[in-house]
């Protein structure tokens, strides 16, 4: 009984890695393509990159001395 397992997982396998990639890839691509394509049509720009700016630089106000920061980090 262990030989024909052992020939049932070597076939089987190759297979499973195959089912597995496309599977993903379907759920991938037929979740990402149309959520980016609604955010696009949509005029979203989530990184800001259209703004006509020199620098893409956001100041952000001091924070609390550098010993604090240690304790408390987020």
């Amino acid at each position: 009984q262990k030989p024909l397992y052992r020939g049932w997982i070597v076939l089987m396998f190759p297979l499973a890695w195959l089912m597995s990639v496309l599977v993903l890839g379907i759920l991938y691509f037929g979740l990402m393509t149309p959520i980016a394509c609604i955010s696009r049509f949509a005029g979203r720009d989530p990184l800001q990159l259209r703004s006509p700016a020199n620098s893409y630089w956001i100041r952000r106000p001091p924070g609390p001395t550098a010993k604090a920061r240690y304790f408390r980090q987020h």
